[in-house]
C-alpha cells in the first residue's frame, strides 16, 4: 500500500461544504474529516486491514515529513505496524506520488500488487502507474476525487487514463461511504 502524502496533492473542504456521510468502520455516525489526508489514511487502513485478513502479506510505504516503510508481512502485529504508522501521518510530504513510485520500485516484490492512494493532479501520475507494470508489478489506483474535496482541478481524467491503460481504479469522493467505493470500479459514468 503507497500512501500519497505530498503536500501539493492535499485538499480539504471547509466545514460548512463538507457532506454529512458516515464512515462504515468507524462505530454509528462519526464521518471523517473532509481531508483527502484523512481519506487516505482511513482507505490505506482499511486495505491493510482486508488483505491481512485474508492471510495476505502487506507492506506499506509513505514519504511524508520522513519515510515511513514497513515491509511485507502477515498476521495482527502487521496490523498494528500499519496503524501505528498511519497515526502519525500528517501529509506534509515534499515528494510527488509518482518520484515515491520510481524511486521505490526496484524494491517491490515482482509480481506484487501495488495500491496507490492518492488525490494527486499531476499528470505524471498514471505514467507512474505504467511504469510499474513494466516492472512486472501490478499498479491499482484509489483516486481521492480532488474536486470533491475542494481542489481547483479535478483529477477525474487520472481515472479515465488509468482505466484505458489496463488499470484496475477505485474513485473515492469526499462523503462517500468506503466501502461502497472501494467495492466498486469507476467507470466513465461515476465520473
Amino acid at each position: 500500500v503507497v500512501l500519497d502524502t505530498n503536500r501539493a496533492a492535499q485538499w480539504k473542504l471547509q466545514d460548512e461544504e463538507r457532506p454529512a456521510r458516515e464512515s462504515p468502520f468507524l462505530p454509528r455516525r462519526i464521518s471523517l474529516p473532509p481531508a483527502t489526508i484523512e481519506y487516505g489514511v482511513a482507505c490505506a487502513a482499511s486495505l491493510v486491514q482486508h488483505f491481512l485478513r485474508q492471510d495476505r502479506s502487506v507492506g506499506f510505504l509513505a514519504y511524508d515529513r520522513v519515510r515511513h516503510s514497513i515491509q511485507p508481512d502477515r498476521g495482527a502485529p502487521q496490523l498494528i505496524r500499519a496503524l501505528e504508522t498511519l497515526a502519525v501521518i500528517d501529509g506534509a510530504g515534499e515528494m510527488a506520488v509518482e518520484d515515491v513510485l520510481r524511486i521505490e520500485d526496484t524494491h517491490l516484490t515482482r509480481g506484487a500488487l501495488v495500491l496507490v492512494i492518492t488525490a494527486s493532479t499531476s499528470p505524471g501520475l498514471v505514467p507512474g502507474l505504467r511504469a510499474l507494470r513494466m516492472q512486472s508489478l501490478t499498479p491499482f489506483l484509489v483516486l481521492l476525487a480532488s474536486g470533491s474535496f475542494g481542489a481547483p482541478e479535478d483529477n477525474a481524467v487520472h481515472a479515465v487514463e488509468a482505466g484505458r491503460a489496463g488499470i484496475a481504479v477505485r474513485l473515492v469522493r469526499c462523503g462517500d461511504s468506503l466501502d461502497v467505493a472501494m467495492s466498486r470500479p469507476a467507470t466513465p459514468a461515476s465520473l
